[in-house]
This record gives structure tokens, C-alpha cells and sequence, in this order.
């Protein structure tokens, strides 16, 4: 369009056409200052090299450092000067929206005004054609944060003016978001009185990055200007689910989006629907998911967007079959063939960085969770703010079984259940508040009942005795005998009482009074895991402790948390207390390769678990957290001063709490916890294998659990 003014201006000149007098017209006309480096000119034709128009800070920039014009020679014999064409090579362009704004506005209401050289005899015919090949063009809108750099392929026609228009490798920047790159895109636009709205777009090879690891590609179709400042936009678009950084991938359409929008986003409705298709038609993002083997897997469903005043509510059913995920947090395995549906409906308000959710409804082969939520996630992590709902209707407790996946939860495989199930879960945290956390809810399980369990959770197994036995963090295992008279193991009533009293002290207070789980402990562990920023679970009691240690393993994953919960409703519903803690003390590990009671009592000691004291049998509850590392205090010979307190600390504890009496209490409050020492070779040796067993790469778990394949299911019931 500059370009063609300039022209214009010097194919209405005859006589002396010299490169000052082009200036002063061109800048007269343009009005920004324009410089032409040299001008040649032989009959016909005219060239321009070196032309800017405008200056730095005044909204319009525009370097060419070629302008070649044709002209009609034979229109010199009528008296007239006619363009037949006017290219413009390469150049680079920064325009604002607000200068184009305000010369619109001024020249929509303006005197054209006499032409400036009112002496010029022959007059030039608006007719020919403009070319603009390879302009660089950068465009700012301020206001809105909004940026296009393309380059500009264009073509018009001064007689209809008509503009062809192809902006190529054009790079969207709309802040927050990522920007939006395109190929190619076409535009007829129509100057004749002014740009007629709307505007049409067709736009080619399309894409953005939704986050690292996926993006939107192959985006064809058109969008509409619908008005003068382009703040309202209309589209019909498709493509698929890319690589962030492909530009060029167009496999076929997965996706299609029509609707319109306000670039404020105060207004607008957009409906995408996604047809069902094979994941192995994007490896690109198949590849940066956690998952494997997933090329069959198929998703699909539609999504709606409705803006109103900056909020959109979003609605949508999204349908995933035949995904094997594997995540290390999840489980330690491949969990195979996920498939699941989802509908719900939210109001997102991007603004304040805040969602409520009114439904999402997750169902998997007739098990259903329903969440409801407010969540405000602002940048500032202690401003965050979390309440939700989650609620699980009842369904007949075979149904939720059936309907996790074996390979999440293998220790369940076998177990068949009766009678119904239902759940719910109540959250509200305050990042900033974490000691106000609250975790509440209930699981209606009770009135499950086991039809059928594993032969290695079986009653009649746990009740009488078997042979327990551990993989060790280095590839050791260690054998404890779970039976009287093997020499191994300790019936309650063999065990010194302090021993009880101090476990109970220091891990579950509540053991005999609730059913295997502490709601305050979930609430407690829900905090830390917040303030740690990263899931370390918790929350374990006794029961839960044994399950983990007998049947489990010491993973650190959601699937073990999800089993160990399960078998500790199942072990407190078949079996009685003390035999439940009995299992604990005997199952537990005390040191590197200390396990059960027996052993640990006689490894530190040098006694029969019966006749441990009250500072020894606090010395080994201090233990059980993190038995390995604790064991340097006896590779030393010693307990650390440090130590010696945490173990006057518990003492205290144990007599306000009446499981210590006075006298006993007044006794052994400050007699220091002496070491047998038979079991060590020498210092550095012992802190040796603490450290071998550190460096293991196995993860500690029962081989004679529920866990163990086959071949290590090898079990000698007595």
C-alpha cells in the first residue's frame, strides 16, 4: 500500500523527475518522511533503491531497498501516464495498530484537498498492478499485548482495489499464551470505500504449544474479522495433536473447532469436537506421555467453551480406551488397558487463575466418582486454594474391585467380595494456611464382606503361621520362622510389655481402639505432602505398617498405598489385635538384615525379647522409621547424647500417657542404653553394610507376600 502511493506519485510527475523533488512530494502525500537513496529511470521503467518512509517511535517503519515500477509506454502519447506494474522486492516493515488507527480515523473524515502540484498537466490513471514479494512485516497492537511477525506476499490492483494477500510464516504472539504459528495464510481483502468487514482468512499448516509436551499441528480451515478493530473473530478450523515445535506435520484431522470470540475474551462460544482416533497417529506426543505400547489406544469426545465477562465455561465428554501407562509414581509396573470415560463441566476464569468445578464424573466399567471443587491457583504458591468434593455412589463392592486394573492393584487379584461399597472425601487447604487443613470422609466398606481371599492373605495362613520371607535393598533376602518354637519368632506374651508400650508410644497410639486407620494421620500426611510440594504418602498406622511390611513391599507408589489400605480393612476385619501387632513386631525389620523381634532384641542386646528393658525397648521403636541408617548408633558402640534424649523423651511420654507407672518411670529415666557389641566385627565394617545396603537398587518388599511371582511364592506353613 506504501509502495503504491509512492508510485503513484511518481508516475503522476513529467519533466524533470529528480530524487529531492520525489521526497517532498512522496512525504507531502504519505505524510512521514520519506528518503529514496538513489532513483534510475530509462524509458519505461523506474527504480527506487534504499526507500524508508517513516521514522523510529512514530508508529510506522518501512525499509525497501527496492522499488521497480513498469509503465505503459504507450499511454505517454495520449498525455497520460499508466502503471502496468509496480513490484517491490524483500524490505522490512514495523507497523502499530494504533498509527494505522489513527490514520483511519483522520482520513476517514478528511478534504482529500486539491491536487499538491495543481500545474501538472498529465494526470496518472489509477489503473496496474502492485506486487510485494518477501516484506518482512512486524506489527504491534500494545493495547492488547498482541504481536504478528510474517512475511508478506501481495498483490494490488489500483484500478478495482482488490488486495490478494499471502502472509507466510506468520508467528501470532498473544500474551500469556504461546504463540500461534502458521505456514501460510490467504486474504481478498476489498479497499474500494475502506476494509469491508468481515474479513476471511484461509488459513495452512497451523500450530501451538498447549504446554512442553503437546501441541496443536496441522491446523487448516478459516477464521473471520468480524470487525474494524478485529476484536471479534469467527472460525472453522481443524488439525491434530503435534509435536509443540512441528510446524509441518498434517496427518489427517483429529480435531475440529467452529464458533466464535472476542479477542477480550468477554464474549464467545467454541465447540471442538475430537473424533475418535488412534494414538498412533501422533507419535510425537505418544512419545512424551508416560506411556507404552499405547499405538491402539483410542480417544475421543467434544469439548464446549462458553465466554462470558472473562469467565469460560467449559463442558465436555472425553472417552480413553487401551492405555498402558507406566509412571513411577503410580506403580512399579505397566498398568495396562486404561479405559475410562469423563464428562463435566466448569467455569475457568483465566484472570484470576481460579476453576470451579460443578461436575466431573469419572466412570470405569460401572465404578463412578463424582468431584466437585473450587481451585485458586495463582503464581504465588501460598495464595493457592483448594476445596473439593469427591463422592463415590454406591455399587456393590465386586464391581469397584473388578473395575481397578489387576496390574495396579496385583495383590487384590484373587479376592472376591459381597455386599455394597460407598465413599467420599471432603479437602479444603489454604497454602498459605497449612495448619488449618482440613481432610475429612468416610468409606463405607463394612459392609463388605470376603467371599474369597489369596491363599497368601488367607486366615487360616495369617492366623497360624508361615514363613516370612524379604528381599533386601542390596538382593539379600533374610527368613523369619512366623511360628512358636522356630526360634525366630515371639508370641505377644514372650514380648517384654515395654516393647508393646513403646510402639505404641511412638507409632500408633490409637492401635487397640480404631480399625486400622486414623483420619487425623491422612489429615497430617496431606500436609506435609503439601508443604514438601511432592507426594511422600504417610498416614501409616500399625496395621498398616504390617501390611506394608509382610504382604507389601516399601515402595513409594500409589498402587501400593491403594493395597495396603485395602488388605488393612481385610486384616482388621479377620484378625484379632494381638495377633495383628504380633505380626508387626515379628515382620518388621530393626537394622540391615535385622529382622523380627527375636532377632533385633538378641543383635543389640543380647537378650530374649522378654526381658528388654524400658530404655532398650524405646531404642528399638526409634528404630523403626529408618532402621538402616539408625543402626550407625550401634556401629558406633554408643548411643549419640542426641539419641540418648529422644529416648528420655519417649520415657516421659510413655508415664503421662500410663504406660509407664511412677516407679518405673523413676527407675529408668536416666539409666543410658548400653550395646552388646557381639554381633559386630568392627566399626567400619558395620558402616559398611549400611552403606551397601543403601546403595541397593532392589526395592524392599515379602517375597512370601502378596507380591511374589510364583517361583518366589514358595511358602512353609505351619
Amino acid at each position: 500500500m506504501v509502495a503504491s502511493a509512492l508510485l503513484g506519485v511518481v508516475c503522476a510527475r513529467s519533466g524533470d523527475w529528480t530524487r529531492v523533488r520525489l521526497e517532498t512530494v512522496a512525504t507531502a502525500r504519505l505524510g512521514y518522511p520519506v528518503a529514496i537513496r538513489d532513483l534510475a529511470w530509462r524509458w519505461g521503467e523506474v527504480r527506487l533503491s534504499g526507500v524508508s518512509i517513516g521514522a523510529a517511535g512514530s508508529g510506522i517503519e518501512v525499509e525497501l531497498p527496492l522499488v521497480h515500477a513498469v509503465l505503459d509506454t504507450g499511454a505517454f502519447w495520449g498525455r497520460r501516464i499508466a502503471l502496468e506494474r509496480v513490484v517491490v522486492q524483500g524490505g522490512v516493515a514495523r507497523v502499530s495498530t494504533a498509527e494505522l488507527e489513527r490514520l483511519r480515523t483522520e482520513r476517514s473524515g478528511s478534504d482529500p484537498g486539491p491536487d499538491l502540484d495543481p500545474n501538472a498537466e498529465p494526470e496518472s490513471a489509477a489503473q496496474g498492478l502492485v506486487q510485494i514479494e518477501g516484506l518482512e512485516l512486524h506489527l504491534v497492537d500494545e493495547s492488547s499485548a498482541t504481536s504478528v511477525d510474517a512475511t508478506v506476499r501481495a498483490d494490488l490492483g489500483l484500478g478495482d482495489r482488490i488486495v490478494r494477500l499471502a502472509l507466510t510464516e506468520v508467528r501470532l504472539a498473544h500474551e500469556p499464551f504461546a504463540p500461534l504459528l502458521v505456514r501460510e495464510v490467504r486474504v481478498d481483502l476489498d479497499l474500494r470505500n475502506g476494509p469491508q468487514w468481515p474479513i476471511h482468512a484461509e488459513v495452512h499448516g497451523g500450530a501451538v504449544r498447549l504446554d512442553e509436551h503437546i501441541g496443536l499441528g496441522g491446523v487448516n480451515g478459516w477464521v473471520e474479522v468480524l470487525d474494524r478493530g478485529a476484536q471479534t473473530l469467527a472460525l472453522d478450523i481443524g488439525g491434530t495433536f503435534a509435536d509443540p515445535d512441528d510446524t509441518e506435520v498434517a496427518p489427517p484431522e483429529t480435531w475440529h473447532a467452529t464458533g466464535f470470540f472476542r479477542r477480550d475474551r468477554h464474549f464467545g462460544g467454541i465447540r471442538v469436537k475430537v473424533d475418535e482416533f488412534e494414538l498412533g497417529r501422533v507419535p510425537a506426543v505418544l512419545a512424551r506421555l508416560p506411556l507404552v505400547d499405547s499405538e491402539a489406544a483410542v480417544v475421543g469426545g467434544y469439548l464446549s467453551i462458553a465466554l462470558r465477562d472473562g469467565v469460560g465455561y467449559v463442558e465436555g465428554d472425553v472417552g480413553v480406551s487401551g492405555l498402558n501407562v507406566q509412571h513411577a509414581t503410580l506403580a512399579p509396573n505397566v498398568v495396562r488397558g486404561v479405559s475410562f470415560g469423563t464428562a463435566f463441566g466448569s467455569d475457568v476464569d483465566l484472570l484470576n487463575l481460579r476453576v470451579d468445578v460443578h461436575y466431573a464424573d469419572i466412570e470405569r466399567q460401572g465404578l463412578q466418582a463424582m468431584l466437585r471443587g473450587e481451585f485458586e491457583i495463582p503464581e504465588r504458591r501460598d495464595g493457592r486454594r483448594y476445596t473439593a468434593e469427591i463422592a463415590v455412589p454406591s455399587v456393590p463392592c465386586s464391581v469397584a474391585l473388578s473395575a481397578l486394573p489387576a496390574d495396579l492393584l496385583p495383590a487384590l487379584v484373587g479376592f472376591e467380595l459381597r455386599g455394597d461399597v460407598q465413599a467420599s472425601v471432603e479437602l479444603e487447604a489454604d497454602m498459605g494456611d497449612l495448619d488449618n487443613l482440613h481432610l475429612g470422609g468416610s468409606v463405607g466398606i463394612r459392609s463388605c464382606r470376603v467371599r474369597t481371599s489369596p491363599p497368601h492373605a488367607a486366615v487360616d495362613r495369617l492366623g497360624r503361621g508361615f514363613e516370612h520371607r524379604v528381599l533386601m535393598r542390596d538382593g539379600q533376602t533374610r527368613v523369619v520362622q512366623m511360628y512358636s518354637g522356630s526360634g525366630s519368632f515371639a508370641t505377644l506374651d514372650h514380648i517384654s510389655p515395654y516393647m508393646v508400650q513403646a510402639v505404641l508410644t511412638t507409632e500408633d497410639g490409637g492401635f487397640w481402639k480404631h480399625r486400622g486407620f486414623l483420619s487425623s494421620q491422612f489429615e497430617v500426611a496431606m500436609r506435609r505432602n503439601l508443604e514438601k510440594g511432592r507426594i511422600e504418602l504417610g498416614a501409616s498406622t500399625i496395621t498398616m505398617q504390617m501390611v506394608k511390611n509382610v504382604l507389601l513391599s516399601q515402595e513409594r507408589t500409589l498402587a501400593r498405598k491403594l493395597q495396603e489400605m485395602f488388605l488393612t480393612w481385610y486384616v482388621e476385619s479377620t484378625l484379632e489385635k494381638n495377633r495383628i501387632l504380633e505380626l508387626y513386631l515379628n515382620g518388621i525389620e530393626y537394622g540391615p538384615g535385622v529382622y523380627g523381634i527375636v532377632q533385633a532384641a538378641r543383635h543389640y542386646f543380647g537378650k530374649h525379647p522378654m526381658d528388654l528393658d524400658p530404655p532398650e525397648a524405646v531404642f528399638l521403636a526409634l528404630m523403626l522409621p529408618n532402621p538402616v541408617d539408625r543402626h550407625t548408633q550401634y556401629c558406633r558402640g554408643e548411643v549419640s547424647e542426641t539419641y540418648q534424649a529422644k529416648v528420655q523423651h519417649i520415657l516421659t511420654l510413655m508415664n503421662e500417657r500410663e504406660r509407664l507407672t511412677n516407679l518405673e518411670y523413676a527407675i529408668w529415666k536416666d539409666v543410658p542404653v548400653m550395646f552388646d557389641l557381639a554381633d559386630r566385627e568392627s566399626e567400619s565394617s558395620c558402616l559398611a553394610e549400611i552403606r551397601r545396603v543403601d546403595a541397593g537398587r532392589f526395592t524392599q518388599r515379602a517375597l512370601s507376600g502378596l507380591l511374589a511371582s510364583p517361583a518366589e511364592a514358595i511358602d512353609t506353613g505351619t
